[in-house]
C-alpha cells in the first residue's frame, strides 16, 4: 500500500481524514478480497454440495449464531469507545475486556453443547454445532482487534484475516477435489477463525508494546451496565436474522434451507458494507459529538446517505439481474433462490440503517430504543414467518424479515421523541440529488479540508 499511489488519497490534506479515509480502505480491501475469494470458492462448494449439503452447514451454524449474543457480551463497541475515550489506560481496557469475554463465551459453548446433545436426534448434527461452536473459545481475543480499530490500525486485522481466508479457500478446493464429506467443510469455518486469531496474536505481539493486560472490576461493571441493552438487543437481532433458518427447517426440509441459505450468502456479502464503514467511522462520530451535536448531526447525515444512494444502485442491479446471477453462480438445482435473493438485497437499505444508528445510539447512550426496536422487529419477524412459510415457502421467509427490516431499521424512529431526529435524517437521505451534489462538492475541496 506504501508503494501505490492512490490519487484519492493523494488529495487529501488533512491528517485526520487521510487516517479515517486509509482506514476503511483497508477495511474495504480486506472485505473485498474475502468476499471475492468466498464467493468464487463457495459458488462451487454450493455445488458440490447440492442444497441438503449447504442446508445441513447452515443449519449447524444457526446454533452458534443464535448464541452469539451471550459470546458476544454486547460490548464490542463499548471497548472501542473506551479506547477512544481513555487511550491512556489501553492496557486495562484490553484485561478487562478479555477476561469478560472469556466467561461468556464459554458459558456460551456450554449453552451449545446442552442444545446439540438434548435438541438435536441426528448423531451428525450434533457433531457439527459443537465443531462450530469450538470458535467460541477463541472470541476474548477479540480484545485486540477491538484495539487496532480504535487505533485506526485495521491494517493488522487485514493482514491476519486475509491469510485466513486464502488458507481456508485453499483447504475448501482441496476438500472438493479430494471428494470429502460435510464435516470436512465444517472443521474448516473452525480452522479460517483459529488461523485469522493466532495471526493478530502474533502481529500483536510484535507491533504493540502495552503493559502487562490488567482487570479492573470497576471499568468491568461499568461495561457490563452498559452492555446490557446490547445483549438483549443482540439476542433479538439473531432472532429475525437466523431464526428463520431454523423454522424453515423444521417446516419444510433442509433442500429448502439450501435454497435460502444460497441467497442470504450473496445478500450477507453486501450486508458486511455498512459494518465496515460504520465501524471504520465509529471514531469520528464519537469526536464529532466532542465537537457540537450539529456536527455530529452532520457527520450522521452524510453516513445514510451514502447508504442510501449505495442500497438503491445496488439493489435495483440484483432486481433485474437477479435470475441471471443465480443462474450463472449456483445452476439448476437451486431452483427458488434468486427470489428470495431479489427481496434480500431490496431489505439491505433497512439493515444499513439500522447498523448505523446503532451505533450512534451508543454514542448518545440510549442503547434502549435499539433494544426496543429489535425485540418489537423479531416479534414481527417470527408471528409473520409462522404465516407466510407456509404459504409461500422460503419467499415468504424473505418478505417477513423484509417487512420486519423496515420497521425496526426505518419506521420505529419516528415513534419516540429522542429518535426522530435520526428519523428525519434518514428521509433526507433518499433526496439522491442532493447526496451526489453534496460529495461532488466534497471531493472538489478535499484539497482545503
Amino acid at each position: 500500500m506504501r508503494t501505490v499511489q492512490i490519487p484519492f488519497l493523494n488529495k487529501i490534506k488533512s491528517p485526520h481524514i487521510k487516517k479515517y479515509a486509509a482506514n476503511t480502505g483497508w477495511l474495504f480491501a480486506d472485505n473485498f478480497l474475502k468476499q471475492v475469494i468466498n464467493l468464487i470458492v463457495g459458488v462451487f462448494l454450493a455445488r458440490y454440495l447440492n442444497p441438503e449439503g449447504l442446508g445441513s452447514i447452515s443449519y449447524a451454524s444457526t446454533y452458534m449464531q443464535l448464541l452469539n449474543p451471550i459470546a458476544m457480551l454486547g460490548i464490542n463497541a463499548i471497548a472501542i469507545k473506551e479506547f477512544v475515550n481513555n487511550h491512556e489506560k489501553a492496557n486495562t481496557i484490553i484485561g478487562t475486556t478479555f477476561y469478560l469475554k472469556l466467561i461468556s463465551s464459554l458459558s456460551a459453548f456450554a449453552i451449545l453443547v446442552f442444545c446439540a446433545i438434548f435438541l438435536e436426534n441426528l448423531p451428525e448434527m450434533r457433531y457439527y454445532i459443537i465443531v462450530v461452536g469450538l470458535s467460541y473459545l477463541l472470541y476474548p481475543f477479540q480484545v485486540i482487534d477491538f484495539y487496532f480499530q480504535s487505533n485506526l490500525k485495521s491494517k493488522y486485522t487485514v493482514l491476519s484475516q486475509q491469510i485466513a481466508t486464502v488458507l481456508a479457500a485453499l483447504l475448501k478446493v482441496l476438500g472438493m477435489i479430494k471428494g470429502y464429506t460435510i464435516g470436512y467443510f465444517v472443521w474448516i469455518i473452525l480452522a479460517e477463525i483459529f488461523v485469522s486469531t493466532t495471526s493478530q496474536i502474533i502481529i500483536y505481539k510484535l507491533k504493540i508494546k502495552l503493559p502487562k493486560w490488567t482487570f479492573d472490576q470497576a471499568l468491568a461493571i461499568k461495561m457490563l451496565k452498559e452492555s446490557l441493552p446490547i445483549i438483549f438487543t443482540g439476542f433479538f437481532i439473531v432472532i429475525y436474522m437466523r431464526v428463520d433458518q431454523l423454522m424453515i427447517q423444521k417446516m419444510l426440509d433442509t433442500k429448502s434451507l439450501g435454497n435460502f441459505t444460497a441467497a442470504i450468502k450473496l445478500s450477507e456479502a453486501f450486508y458486511v458494507v455498512p459494518g465496515i464503514i460504520a465501524g471504520s467511522l465509529f471514531p469520528a462520530i464519537i469526536n464529532g459529538l466532542k465537537i457540537s451535536r450539529e456536527e455530529y448531526l452532520n457527520r450522521m447525515q452524510r453516513l445514510y446517505s451514502v447508504f442510501t444512494l449505495l442500497c438503491i444502485v445496488v439493489s435495483l442491479v440484483v432486481v433485474i439481474f437477479g435470475d441471471l446471477i443465480v443462474s450463472i453462480l449456483y445452476g439448476e438445482a437451486y431452483t427458488q433462490t434468486s427470489a428470495v435473493l431479489k427481496v434480500h438485497f431490496c431489505n439491505s437499505i433497512f439493515v444499513f440503517f439500522g447498523v448505523a444508528y446503532s451505533q450512534a445510539f451508543i454514542v448518545e447512550g440510549m442503547q434502549r430504543f435499539t433494544t426496543i426496536n429489535t425485540i418489537v422487529g423479531a416479534i414481527i419477524n417470527v408471528l409473520l414467518n409462522f404465516y407466510f412459510i407456509p404459504k409461500i415457502g422460503i419467499v415468504g421467509s424473505a418478505i417477513a424479515t423484509f417487512i420486519a427490516q423496515f420497521y425496526s431499521g426505518f419506521f420505529c424512529l419516528l415513534l419516540f421523541p429522542k429518535t426522530r431526529v435520526h428519523f428525519k435524517l434518514m428521509l433526507n437521505s433518499f433526496n439522491i440529488i442532493k447526496t451526489i451534489r453534496l460529495y461532488s462538492t466534497k471531493f472538489r475541496t478535499l484539497d482545503n479540508e
